[in-house]
């Protein structure tokens, strides 16, 4: 068998913390070796490297650092001979697609993104690529369009750290949590906290968003609300308690592929509460937990009425969501699978 790939991981999400992110991948992937993973790196000599390789290739001005890291792992698949895994393709593409044909056949991409974020340089680039991972399996087909003719593409779910995000004994029943702005559908988010504060005055909602994407009028609107209580920069243990200590979560979403606060929910037994958009029911909606359509607030302030009034509901939607983690997302797992595709690929 050839040897294990490489695993570009220097991509690091500024507000995910140690127990969050795709790149926790590496630390599960049995008997793989720490020298494959080519991480973050934030020498001066990285990121010369990278700007002379962007005006080498014409990509113009670009993160010098993102571009060290496609040198490092061009340089390392052209010593070793292993092929690589991209842990982050879209921060590494379109650039990725213009470096050698030998390069890129042996590269596997993982894909976070919907496809309707995608912009016209990136989807072209795809042309370039056979071997593709999707995080959900909605936009299959429209990513296939894009690939080689000869377009291998596996749907392997986003992972979860399982032991540490898990579930307490108790909750507070009055308390709701929301969590993060990447695809949120903010606006439908505000109508329904009015409406719901309106009806439980004793609800308080959490709101987990860095203050500098606060922004807008929608966010106005929230800040006059007294009874919702703002978060930013929270720890790993922070995170855990929020998502302990709260009722459901309540994340109105305008689309996605997979997404890390939905895990974590899941996880930790937190009912989730969100729109039926994007890959959202390849991780239990509609099946595990009920999901309304996007923009129907009254629908959404029906379902999150009945988890406030309803605790043997409540307890049967979170007993299994975390029953669906353990056995759908637990990381020990989703790497069994990354191991498996990388053997079909290049054993």
């Amino acid at each position: 068998m050839k040897p294990d790939p490489l695993l570009l991981s220097d991509v690091k999400m500024p507000w995910f913390g140690a127990r969050t992110g795709y790149e926790l991948l590496p630390n599960y992937l049995e008997g793989f070796e720490d020298d494959g993973v080519i991480a973050p790196s934030e020498h001066a000599s990285s990121r010369l490297l990278g700007k002379i390789a962007s005006i080498l290739l014409g990509h113009g001005v670009t993160n010098s650092q993102l571009a060290g890291g496609r040198v490092k792992a061009a340089l390392h698949m052209i010593g070793s001979g292993r092929p690589v895994h991209l842990l982050y393709a879209e921060h590494h593409l379109p650039h990725w697609g213009d470096f050698p044909c030998y390069l890129r056949d042996r590269s596997l991409l993982t894909i976070h993104q919907p496809i309707a974020w995608w912009d016209k340089a990136r989807l072209r680039s795809l042309s370039r690529f056979r071997d593709v991972i999707l995080l959900s399996s909605r936009d299959q087909e429209a990513f296939r369009s894009y690939l080689m003719s000869e377009a291998r593409i596996s749907v392997i779910r986003h992972g979860v750290d399982t032991e540490f995000f898990h579930p307490a004994t108790t909750h507070e029943p009055n308390r709701i949590l929301f969590n993060g702005i990447h695809l949120r559908n903010i606006g439908m988010f505000v109508r329904v906290a009015k409406r719901l504060l309106a009806l439980f005055p004793d609800v308080f909602i959490d709101a987990l968003v860095p203050s500098s994407r606060r922004i807008g009028p929608d966010f106005e609107d929230l800040a006059s609300l007294e009874n919702v209580v703002w978060h930013e920069g929270l720890d790993d243990a922070g995170l855990l308690s929020l998502y302990q200590r709260s009722r459901l979560l309540l994340l109105p979403l305008n689309d996605s592929g997979a997404n890390t606060a939905v895990v974590e929910a899941l996880a930790c037994g937190l009912p989730v509460v969100t729109t039926d958009v994007g890959g959202i029911r390849d991780y239990g909606g509609g099946t595990i937990f009920p999901v309304v359509p996007n923009d129907d607030d009254v629908a959404m302030v029906n379902l999150v009425t009945r988890y406030l009034e309803d605790s043997h509901f409540r307890k049967k939607v979170s007993d299994e969501s975390r029953q669906f983690a353990l056995e759908h997302l637990a990381w020990p797992l989703i790497a069994s699978l990354h191991r498996q595709l990388y053997n079909r690929l290049w054993s």
